[in-house]
């Protein structure tokens, strides 16, 4: 399922730029639509922000759970 509008490179290109926050970008692009979802999991973990063992803990969980191509992280914040 492709989305709407520019091909899918201009949208990776978007997704790529917008996914610089600590994460909430990419969740709430995955939560637009499947077609959404499916074009910007690559960026979803681009950049994340972790605040406590909790999060850091759930976040190792998460990894390990998801294909090893949707595990870039190029800007990592981990706090207690």
């Amino acid at each position: 399922m492709a989305l709407p509008g520019p091909p899918p490179e201009i949208w990776s290109d978007i997704f790529r730029l917008a996914c610089t926050d600590g994460g909430e970008t990419g969740r709430s692009l995955s939560l637009v639509s499947q077609a959404c979802s499916e074009c910007s999991r690559t960026f979803k973990l681009r950049s994340i922000a972790l605040t406590g063992i909790r999060q850091l803990s759930r976040f190792v969980d998460m990894l390990q759970s998801i294909d090893p191509y949707d595990r870039t992280t190029e800007n990592l914040f981990v706090s207690n």
